[in-house]
């Protein structure tokens, strides 16, 4: 009897087929899970179940075994393994309900139209696992706390917000390491299919056009959660939340290098957001190459643009904001 339910059921699951690729209609977003546990499946793909695991895998892929997979992550040209999961490396988009699913991990994120741009309207908070500095890890939530990323989403080094890993692109491969940076715009880094890491110039004609840098703070702000009743109109639904960042602290000035000699704190998280852009150079007044990114704080209306000096920016975690390529 147990052998003819299981048949019945490795039937069933046969004969499932849902397309699901970059292109998706609304139709088909519509008919996407709810969550991990109900299988998208693609023409070309299959479930496989493993113990309590799922696994996404190409038809012409080995199979995965998704039981003894732990914080790794691997990568061919459309898989991507972490967390026990392997997913095809896509979104879709629904420019209706403004919504898109990063099949990634199967997370939903609202979204918003800014005057030309689309844009993320919550933090991402995708667990970019690759190792960085002393790390192993080079993205996590605020205070180590899993509540945090659900409220803030994730806080990334930069390196990570680019992909330096190289794992869904080129143009910011090899930026965990400052000497070997070289960052060709635009950049998708660790966003969903389909979007990307703002540029420097991106960002500044989202300022601009919310009314300029004076009084932009307030106007994308939250219209509440920022300390001191510091909060935003969230006029345009862009919904800054104050996420704080995480930071690496050099105990031992005079021995950088040990690993025993750094620690991590995370801060600001109540009172400021800071935002990844995928710029990286040198400006003018500045002796060492850095990264670009945006500040947002609860005692000001106004929205910052800062520059991280390299080589000790590699190791503050901000927030990351996509927009649609």
């Amino acid at each position: 009897m147990k052998k003819i339910v299981l048949c019945c059921f490795l039937c069933m699951l046969f004969f499932i087929v849902a397309c699901t690729d970059d292109s998706a209609t609304d139709a088909e977003y519509a008919s996407l899970p709810s969550s991990i546990s109900d299988a998208v499946l693609t023409s070309s793909s299959s479930w496989i179940l493993s113990s309590s695991d799922f696994a996404l895998v190409e038809s012409s892929s080995s199979e995965a075994q998704s039981s003894s997979v732990s914080n790794v992550t691997e990568s061919s040209s459309s898989i991507y393994i972490q967390h026990s999961v392997v997913l095809k490396d896509s979104s879709i988009f629904n420019s209706e309900q403004n919504k898109l699913f990063d099949l990634r991990d199967s997370q939903e994120y609202r979204t918003v139209v800014i005057g030309t741009q689309t844009w993320m309207a919550e933090n991402l908070n995708y667990a970019y696992l690759e190792p960085a500095g002393y790390q192993d890890s080079s993205s996590w939530c605020y205070g180590n706390e899993p509540d945090s990323c659900s409220k803030y989403g994730r806080l990334y080094y930069w390196g990570a917000a680019v992909d330096g890993a190289g794992i869904f692109g080129s143009n910011g491969k090899g930026c965990f390491d400052y000497n070997n940076c070289k960052i060709v715009d635009p950049v998708r880094g660790i966003c969903p299919k389909g979007w990307h890491l703002p540029s420097k110039e991106e960002f500044e004609m989202l300022f601009e056009f919310v009314g300029g840098e004076d009084v932009a703070g307030k106007k994308l702000k939250s219209s509440e959660g920022w300390l001191n009743d510091g909060n935003g109109t969230d006029e345009f639904g862009f919904c800054a939340k104050p996420a704080g960042q995480l930071h690496r602290v050099d105990v031992d000035s005079e021995n950088f290098s040990n690993e025993n000699t750094l620690t991590y704190y995370s801060f600001d998280g109540g009172s400021d957001a800071f935002f990844w852009s995928s710029y990286f150079g040198l400006p003018s007044g500045y002796i060492n190459r850095g990264e670009a990114y945006f500040s947002l704080k609860y005692s000001s209306d106004a929205i910052y643009e800062d520059f991280n000096s390299a080589p000790f920016n590699f190791y503050n975690a901000y927030s990351i904001r996509c927009v649609k390529d």
